[in-house]
């Protein structure tokens, strides 16, 4: 609508800086969920003829967000360059290709699974890592016309925080560390005004348990 088309080009629009910290924050989660090591894997195997042909089957399958098709059949975004909000898109491909190859290696190579779960693993994980924006993966209140508008940029704070719940301790340590990199001192704000919250999770509770 045109409200939340508004909303997000005041906050988003021309925005490379914000596009960056996008980018860094993707692979950030990525990366506490698979580890250096897998993803140097997953892009080494995405290099390949067998890598290329496999991220293709599930670039079509499992991306998590809807884009559009490029002439050789890439997935590419809806908006031109010149759109307000491309800059802070852009990294939305590449950081989900990341997660899909990476996963779908660590499946077959470190679960043993069979080439179908293997795929099936890795749309679950993109899924786990990088979000769901459709109407399906929205709170029923925020799938109405007025939901829609009100809740515009809330569905990512959703997914953020069921994120968190899923962390392991190690996990926790990573992604505080995380915060900390990309935010400096206003992401450790951010992490003490989320204290009652994190205090649900075990995994939160389980590091500040062993630092105490």
């Amino acid at each position: 609508s045109f409200l939340t088309s508004l909303e997000a080009n005041v906050k988003l629009a021309y925005a490379p800086v914000k596009g960056i910290i996008n980018y860094a924050s993707a692979m950030g989660h990525i990366w506490i969920k698979t580890g250096t090591e897998w993803m140097k894997k997953g892009a080494a195997f995405a290099r390949t003829p067998e890598g290329a042909a496999i991220l293709k089957e599930l670039e079509r399958e499992g991306m998590g967000v809807s884009f559009a098709e490029g002439l050789r059949g890439e997935p590419k975004l809806k908006q031109g360059f010149l759109s307000p909000t491309f800059l802070f898109q852009y990294p939305e491909i590449p950081v989900r290709r990341m997660s899909l190859i990476t996963n779908y290696v660590i499946g077959k190579e470190k679960l043993g699974l069979s080439d179908a779960a293997a795929k099936e693993f890795a749309i679950r994980g993109n899924i786990a890592q990088n979000f769901m924006y459709d109407m399906a993966s929205m709170p029923r209140l925020m799938r109405s016309p007025l939901g829609k508008t009100l809740g515009q940029f809330k569905s990512y704070l959703v997914q953020e925080i069921q994120f968190m719940s899923q962390l392991s301790k190690q996990e926790w340590g990573w992604y505080l560390g995380m915060q900390v990199a990309l935010a400096g001192p206003r992401g450790l704000i951010m992490i003490a005004r989320s204290l009652p919250i994190l205090g649900l999770f075990t995994g939160f509770q389980a590091l500040m348990d062993e630092a105490e």
